[in-house]
């Protein structure tokens, strides 16, 4: 059964540009070669940072940010939720954490 799997599995020959490469090392070369430059960045698209005139927060603001919240908070942003979305990674949704 392993034997009949790799077979299906395997790559005998592959054709790249006109050009056939049958042993493993040349067909394993050209797939390297082809995600390669696939994935290669030909441009720089980071954006800039050169952001003028950025608003600062207040020291109050910071304050403020970095308090501990309160549990009606998080109740009020538990029942602002739509019940109807799908469940999060922990498996419960909206509507079960509404029910109580």
């Amino acid at each position: 059964m392993a034997t009949a799997h790799k077979r299906i599995n395997t790559i005998e020959s592959l054709m790249i540009n006109g050009e056939l490469f049958s042993k493993p090392v040349e067909i394993k070369n050209s797939i390297v070669d082809f995600y390669h430059h696939l994935y290669k960045e030909v441009e720089n698209w980071t954006p800039s940072l050169n952001i003028l005139n950025v608003q600062r927060i207040t020291m109050e603001e910071q304050i403020w940010l970095s308090r501990e919240f309160s549990e009606d908070e998080v109740l009020e942003g538990i029942r602002l939720c739509a019940c109807d979305k799908a469940p999060g990674p922990d498996g419960y949704t909206m509507a079960f954490l509404h029910a109580f």
